[in-house]
């Protein structure tokens, strides 16, 4: 039974044509399910603890934080208005404390969680699944950087 299954492992590394399309990009030695189920524990944790120091960070410095989210209020009513936001009961201060550092910190730790749930995924991928990631994440970059730049010049005082 051994004998069929390497037989058949070396007719796929014999032809340079199946052994690419069968082997991911980092050429990961087979893995058992507890080793798969220790590396998502793994990479569950970090992203749970840079959450957290996000999160952290961001309610250390949520004066400017909260700062930065109340400019377009400022603009909007006018400079010389010294009212801000308000809060109407005494839990909803707590509660936007909250709000505000986890969306916060969630925004700040985004591109690590991808990042760490990539190199997951990763091994798992053929060459043709990366070539797919690459080109749909350009994709969405340039669509990106072309839609704020549309609001841009939508938005500057010169455009009819």
């Amino acid at each position: 039974m051994e004998d069929d299954k390497s037989h058949a492992i070396s007719d796929v590394d014999d032809n340079p044509v199946n052994r690419d399309k069968y082997l991911s990009i980092t050429d990961k030695t087979d893995m058992s399910f507890l080793e798969h189920l220790e590396d998502l524990r793994g990479t569950l944790i970090r992203c749970l603890v840079t959450l957290f120091i996000a999160c952290f960070f961001v309610m250390g410095f949520l004066k400017y934080f909260a700062s930065l989210l109340n400019w377009p209020l400022q603009i909007a009513l006018d400079e010389n208005v010294e009212e801000g936001l308000i809060t109407t009961s005494p839990m909803a201060v707590f509660s936007v404390i909250l709000q505000v550092s986890f969306l916060g910190g969630f925004a700040l730790s985004l591109p690590f969680i991808l990042y760490f749930v990539a190199r997951f995924v990763a091994p798992g991928l053929t060459k043709k699944g990366i070539e797919c990631s690459q080109t749909w994440l350009f994709s969405r970059i340039y669509f990106i950087c072309h839609w704020r730049l549309i609001q841009l010049l939508c938005s500057s005082p010169s455009f009819p």
